[in-house]
């Protein structure tokens, strides 16, 4: 029996390659703009807009994050400041900015010749270790004969496990794994390039990457706010991905995902996706939780008997 694994990543899976989590996105953002007043200048619209509207909402309500972006894009999609199409495209440009400003250039990572490993994804931790990931979510193996720089990649004889990403991410760690897996590998003739991060099966080698709020490099994005707005038929369908991997899963295992309140509709995507599934036998979590919260918020929304939760950096 082939077993089905779902990995759900949230933005503590790509926290230790430098990118910015939710709650430091704001503080990280002005670094930007201090170093390069120039180049993003409409910044300066973006923080003048959160200070105005803030400083009211704190005379009146506590606990109210000023520096979670989440909670700060929410309450104001929710006085419909968002709706002014404008507005929201200066709220998306800066969080396109800000992800790619912070993203490592995984493809100019320069390799090493001190270990075949070394020669795939250069010596430098921890995008080797991503790169082993990927590679296992790909099934490859890898041949080194000894006789070239570049060794062969391959794909397992006997698959016995297909996994699956779910991702609230914008980044494209995993894309840019698989292509320096494509750049620094030969590959079999006859599967030719393993890029299977696109939404479907490629080659016999099957990785869905369903990104629920878009990604940096594509037309569409999902600013991180309660309502996520999954109208558009291009936004249907990779939820709608998501949801079939899920309900298909035999494992669930979430990385760096905290659960935010305003993730409501992941939520509800676990729950109707659970509905249809068949043989779920196991969820585990890795989160960093500092004060028990993440902890407690899984343990209420999960009944499941094989629910484990590790604290734990990725």
């Amino acid at each position: 029996m082939t077993e089905k694994v779902v990995y759900i990543l949230g933005a503590g899976f790509s926290a230790p390659l430098g990118l910015p989590v939710m709650n430091d996105f704001l503080e990280r953002s002005k670094d930007m703009f201090a170093e390069n007043p120039e180049t993003y200048s409409y910044f300066k619209d973006v923080f003048s807009m959160i200070k105005k509207e803030f400083s009211f909402v704190k005379s009146y309500y506590n606990n109210t994050d000023l520096f979670n972006i989440e909670e700060i894009l929410s309450i104001l999609e929710m006085q419909e400041n968002l709706s002014n199409s404008e507005i929201k495209t200066k709220y998306i440009n800066y969080i396109k900015d800000v992800v790619n400003y912070y993203t490592p250039n995984i493809i100019d990572t320069p390799p090493t010749t001190g270990d075949w490993l070394g020669r795939i994804f250069g010596g430098k931790n921890p995008i080797r270790d991503y790169g082993v990931f990927v590679s296992c979510l790909l099934n490859l193996e890898y041949l080194d004969h000894g006789t070239r720089i570049t060794p062969d990649a391959i794909l397992k004889n006997d698959i016995k496990t297909l996994y699956s990403v779910v991702t609230v991410n914008y980044d494209l760690v995993i894309e840019s794994l698989c292509e320096l897996i494509n750049k620094r590998t030969h590959t079999d003739p006859n599967n030719k390039k393993f890029l299977g991060f696109l939404y479907n099966s490629i080659n016999n080698s099957i990785l869905v990457n369903a990104k629920l709020h878009g990604s940096i490099n594509s037309e569409y994005i999902i600013p991180p706010t309660s309502n996520k707005g999954i109208q558009t038929d291009e936004i249907k369908s990779i939820w709608s991905l998501a949801y079939k991997v899920i309900s298909e899963a035999n494992h669930i295992r979430i990385i760096g995902y905290s659960l935010p309140v305003t993730d409501s509709y992941v939520k509800y995507l676990l729950k109707s996706a659970v509905i249809n599934s068949e043989n779920l036998k196991k969820i585990d979590v890795i989160c960093l939780d500092n004060d028990d919260t993440v902890f407690k918020k899984y343990n209420e929304f999960i009944t499941f008997k094989n629910f484990r939760f590790k604290y734990a950096n990725v």
